[in-house]
């Protein structure tokens, strides 16, 4: 079984509220999870993919592709 980083976020994180009695207008196993997001590299690969599939020509056979390198913070 592999446990990935989120994984081990979803199971151990803490839910954190001013008053208890704000989890009264949940049900009883709600789920509480972040909206899913892309992270910042993950961005910067999705626009380099879309960038390449909309730049090909399949109308003459001869596919262009312009390449890009991004710099994330580490």
């Amino acid at each position: 079984m592999t446990v990935t980083f989120d994984d081990q976020v979803e199971r151990f994180a803490d839910l954190y509220s001013s008053s208890c009695y704000n989890l009264l207008h949940y049900p009883q196993f709600y789920f509480f999870r972040a909206p899913m997001t892309l992270m910042p590299h993950e961005i910067n690969i999705d626009r380099s993919l879309h960038d390449k599939v909309s730049n090909q020509q399949p109308s003459n056979g001869i596919s262009v592709v312009r390449s890009a390198i991004f710099l994330c913070p580490i």
